[in-house]
């Protein structure tokens, strides 16, 4: 009995031995994914700009600093063709309509480029920071914000003042102006307003946070292409810290979709929008929007203080107000 017991004693050890020495089992942590960096095809170095918009066979780049120049550049060549000084004091908005470039001015300096001559055409008196066009009209909202000026472009003459409110953010950042196909949209700070380009008076204003809390609340995605709507960065109430991309009803103003996603509002992001996709910069990355599913399908690793993104030419650019330059980047949007 007492051989038995001792086998069986020297077995149990023998077993222990053997499993101290066997190696410890682990789950593998998942890999983070780091975003592919976006590889850029060309750079220049601007003195801090603000927008970029593309017409006539060239990209635009208003600066936002003396010497108050717009830069052209051709998309084939990628090279600077032409320097037009004098545009937009302080310019942070461009945009391109049937026969010019305008550029936004704050010291009575909205004006157009003529694209065959690059000459300045006549100038707009008043503060606008904001612009954009529609309904055969430039229209414009200041750093104060009120009014939202109409102006003719083929006269340069300011055809209507709508006032707004006196609740128009002093921060220039927080104002901006739509164009709809029906409807011209005013963002002012924590209002959006509706302004019917027929009568040239609102028809509708809600707050922000109302339209974004119907958007959360919304359980059904809305069917339709990028350009069917209205999408607009703003800071997540929930997370402060980060940015929402907001869909937004072009005709009633309704919230229909809030995506809260993990880059910074700082500085300011922008979107850029096509048929079936919309693209958000952040501080260091631009993400891909699925319109179908509201998730991001693709995020690129850019350089730190990116300003805007913008399509054109077949590609993805990005602007760096605080680093001054712009980036034609090899992602096809």
């Amino acid at each position: 009995m007492n051989h038995i017991r001792l086998s069986q004693l020297l077995y149990i050890m023998l077993l222990l031995a053997l499993a101290a020495c066997a190696p410890a089992t682990s789950v593998a942590p998942t890999p983070t994914l780091t975003p592919p960096v976006a590889k850029v095809i060309a750079e220049w170095k601007i003195n801090i700009p603000t927008d970029i918009v593309f017409g006539f066979g060239s990209v635009w780049v208003p600066g936002h600093r003396d010497p108050n120049a717009t830069i052209r550049i051709d998309p084939v060549s990628n090279k600077l063709i032409a320097a037009i000084d004098g545009t937009g004091k302080q310019a942070s908005s461009a945009v391109v309509t049937a026969n010019a470039v305008w550029v936004a001015g704050q010291t009575d300096d909205l004006a157009p480029i003529d694209p065959k001559t690059n000459m300045i055409g006549t100038k707009v008196p008043g503060d606008h920071t904001a612009i954009t066009y529609g309904f055969n009209s430039i229209w414009a909202v200041g750093h104060q914000g009120d009014p939202l000026d109409r102006i003719d472009p083929t006269t340069s003459k300011i055809i209507a003042s709508i006032p707004l409110s006196d609740t128009i953010s002093d921060r220039s950042n927080e104002n901006d102006v739509l164009v709809a196909s029906s409807a011209v949209w005013v963002i002012a700070n924590t209002e959006l307003i509706k302004v019917d380009p027929s009568t040239n008076g609102i028809a509708f204003r809600t707050t922000f946070d109302k339209v974004i809390a119907q958007a959360k609340a919304q359980t059904t995605m809305p069917s339709g292409k990028g350009t069917d709507f209205m999408w607009y960065p703003v800071i997540d109430p929930d997370n402060p810290q980060g940015c929402g991309l907001l869909r937004i009803d072009p005709v009633t103003g309704a919230g229909l979709t809030f995506r809260s996603v993990g880059v910074d509002c700082n500085p300011v992001a922008s979107t850029a929008i096509t048929d079936t996709a919309v693209w958000l910069s952040g501080n260091s990355q631009i993400d891909r929007f699925n319109l179908t599913t509201n998730q991001i399908d693709r995020t690129y690793t850019v350089q730190p203080g990116i300003w805007k993104v913008a399509i054109g030419f077949g590609s993805i650019w990005v602007v760096s107000e605080g680093l001054g330059f712009v980036q034609r980047l090899d992602v096809a949007p």
